[in-house]
C-alpha cells in the first residue's frame, strides 16, 4: 500500500486582539486528511477543527496573505508528531478493512 495524505483546511474562525490592533486572528482551524491508496485508488478521509493559540510575540500574518502550507503547519503543529502519525496510520487502516473486510456478511448456508 503507498498512501498520500492531503490535509486541507475547510474553515477558519478568528477573533480581534484589540490589546494589539489587529484583526482576524486565527484561532479555530476545521481542517480535512484524505488518504489516497495509489495502489488501489480507494481514498478515505476524516475532519476535525483544532484551537490555535495566538502568540503575540510570533510575526503576525495577516488573514490575505496566509498559504495553506502555514495554516497546516500551525494544525500539525499544535496536533503534535504523535497525533499526526496517529491520524495518518487510523486512515491506512480504514483502507486495509476495506480491501480486506474483518467482517465478512454471509447468508445462511441453507438458502
Amino acid at each position: 500500500m503507498s498512501s498520500t495524505y492531503i490535509w486541507t483546511v475547510d474553515s477558519m474562525t478568528t477573533f480581534t486582539d484589540t490589546a494589539n490592533n489587529i484583526a482576524n486572528v486565527v484561532n479555530s482551524v476545521y481542517y480535512r486528511v484524505n488518504d489516497i491508496d495509489s495502489d488501489s485508488g480507494i481514498t478515505v478521509g476524516m475532519s476535525d477543527n483544532v484551537q490555535i493559540v495566538y502568540n503575540p510575540d510570533d510575526p503576525f500574518i495577516e488573514y490575505a496573505n496566509l498559504t495553506l502550507d502555514t495554516v497546516i503547519s500551525w494544525v500539525q503543529g499544535t496536533l503534535g508528531a504523535n497525533t499526526v502519525s496517529q491520524i495518518q496510520s487510523n486512515l491506512d487502516a480504514e483502507i486495509q478493512n476495506i480491501l480486506n473486510p474483518p467482517v465478512i456478511i454471509l447468508p445462511p448456508p441453507w438458502t
